[in-house]
């Protein structure tokens, strides 16, 4: 469990730099009502908050798995990453923050169009999948601190893509069990597109994926250890041959 997060029984505690847990929590308020209204997920109640101390007590939400354990060994792996793909869509269509909570992109994924309020963490150990139902669960609405945990606004592409990255950033031989990863990738994106509110061009999609692939090796190359780069190494040459697939045939799903 991270440093920041505590399970206290039935509730979950979690601190964090005030300023951000201040807009992390009016995210997960109106991310808790869109779930809520749409039947789509579900994201843990706040149920206390102290803004000076940046302390936010919430719902525990039990008898969940992380994505990142779930969809390997699931029979349902298509259809649970298609409804994760759907809800991140009424994410992009339903998500609304004031003005004065609006913070770009880092530059290095700036893309000007399609912009959304974003999750900024839709990875797969923040999505979640109950143990028993079919129930998807939405964790951590604050910006990855990979990329500085402040941005809120961008483009859409960034929080597919962060998904989808998440998917193929995994050892070797965390692919041998389960279907493979590039089919789940384009369930997901299906179900995104099926559910998008506006047109979505994924020649432009494509293109996007290509230089955040860019991006990310060269930082990983600059942060990680030889031996967990040798780890990864597969997972990006996947990723790349799932890129150039999508690029090629112009289209998510097939």
């Amino acid at each position: 469990m991270r440093d920041n997060v505590r399970i206290l029984g039935e509730t979950v505690l979690k601190k964090g730099d005030p300023g951000l847990m201040r807009i992390e929590v009016e995210k997960s308020i109106r991310g808790h009502e869109i779930g809520r209204e749409s039947g789509l997920f579900r994201v843990p109640q706040i149920l206390d908050y102290d803004e000076s101390k940046g302390e936010v007590v919430l719902e525990r939400i039990a008898d969940i798995r992380a994505v990142r354990h779930a969809v390997s060994f699931d029979k349902q792996y298509g259809d649970v990453l298609e409804r994760v793909g759907v809800a991140l869509a009424m994410i992009h269509r339903k998500l609304e923050l004031p003005k004065g909570m609006v913070e770009a992109l880092p530059d290095e994924f700036v893309l000007r169009g399609n912009e959304v309020f974003l999750h900024g963490d839709f990875s797969i150990n923040n999505v979640c999948v109950g143990n028993e139902s079919p129930t998807i669960v939405i964790l951590d609405w604050q910006m990855t601190k990979v990329h500085g945990g402040k941005a809120t606004y961008g483009t859409r592409y960034f929080d597919l893509v962060w998904f989808v990255n998440n998917l193929f950033s995994k050892p070797f031989h965390n692919y041998l069990p389960g279907p493979p990863v590039g089919r789940g990738a384009r369930r997901f994106l299906a179900g995104y597109l099926g559910a998008c509110d506006v047109s979505f061009s994924v020649r432009e999609f494509a293109a996007y994926m290509k230089q955040f692939y860019r991006t990310k090796l060269a930082l990983r190359r600059q942060s990680l250890a030889w031996n967990k780069r040798l780890q990864l190494a597969p997972g990006h040459i996947f990723w790349r041959m799932f890129i150039d697939s999508v690029a090629s045939d112009n289209e998510i799903c097939g």
